[in-house]
């Protein structure tokens, strides 16, 4: 059964990054209050690695944009604060505590926090929720966060989807439109 999501005491976490594999890194991290939506962090990241053509054509961020920027380990500190003793709520968290956790490596921090986080994966949560089962898989089949929050009719047209400070709203928002269905049933 379905649970509520307590949003106090929680932080919403979304990256976009240079691709998927295990030499990729972050290069926008945004962090918001799961409670009130306030932007704690919302930053473009300079990696060392360059990013694809494939993520660069989901999330629209070059590596000419990113030239400049500020480098992972000038925000890792902050990082470790905003999530210490708080819940993380991540839509698909393996991925982005992964993706966070070779970031820190590849830019000589210490990423032993973020494995310890007190994470929670609001995808995981959501197919349950949505209940779409996939006998082959065994399991409740995944759904894009832009495709759940059309599913319970979210209105995100202020948001750019595939930027993290938008995902991290969208995530919000999908939460709340769940729990509150939740207390009417």
């Amino acid at each position: 059964m379905v649970k509520k999501i307590k949003l106090k005491n929680t932080v919403i976490l979304d990256t976009e990054t240079t691709g998927l594999g295990d030499e990729d890194e972050i290069v926008q991290i945004a962090i918001i209050d799961g409670f009130t939506g306030k932007i704690l962090l919302n930053e473009k990241l300079k990696p060392i690695t360059s990013i694809s053509k494939s993520a660069s054509n989901i999330h629209g961020i070059t590596n000419e944009e990113v030239k400049g920027c500020i480098t992972y380990q000038s925000i890792h500190e902050k990082v470790v604060k905003l999530t210490a003793g708080k819940k993380v709520l991540i839509y698909n968290a393996e991925f982005d505590q992964r993706i966070t956790y070779q970031t820190a490596v590849m830019h000589d921090c210490i990423p032993d926090t973020i494995e310890k986080w007190d994470i929670f994966c609001v995808m995981e949560w959501y197919s349950e929720y949505y209940d779409c089962w996939n006998d082959y898989f065994e399991s409740y089949t995944w759904q894009k966060l832009t495709s759940a929050a059309r599913q319970q009719r979210i209105d995100i047209s202020d948001l750019s989807a595939h930027e993290a400070w938008s995902d991290c709203e969208i995530t919000r928002r999908l939460i709340h439109a769940v729990n509150l269905e939740l207390t009417l049933k």
